[in-house]
């Protein structure tokens, strides 16, 4: 039930709203699922290139401070959240394989 939940507040977000495959209504829960982890992964990928991008141009002096805290912020939260995605998916994965 948690799922659901992280999963409905995840595709509501304006970070996850625009993934494409994502908001399609997939055969399985499975499907559902690896749509959902492979947009969160592509998501964090664009912010830490976008964050990698701003520090690079704050070195050069193209890009303000702010802009580039925010960016980098942005790709940390990002990768914080993915890691605990991934953290609750291996605690579930085990939890399984006990109880079978």
């Amino acid at each position: 039930m948690e799922s659901m939940e992280i999963k409905a507040s995840l595709l509501s977000s304006p970070e996850f709203s625009d993934v494409g495959g994502a908001t399609q209504a997939p055969n399985t829960a499975s499907e559902a699922f690896s749509t959902m982890v492979k947009a969160m992964i592509d998501q964090t990928n664009e912010a830490q290139l976008d964050a990698n991008a701003k520090a690079e141009g704050f070195a050069r002096k193209e890009v303000g401070l702010t802009e580039t805290v925010l960016a980098v912020n942005k790709a940390d939260l990002s990768l914080r959240m993915l890691m605990e995605v991934r953290n609750r998916a291996l605690e579930a994965y085990r939890e399984l394989t006990r109880a079978v």
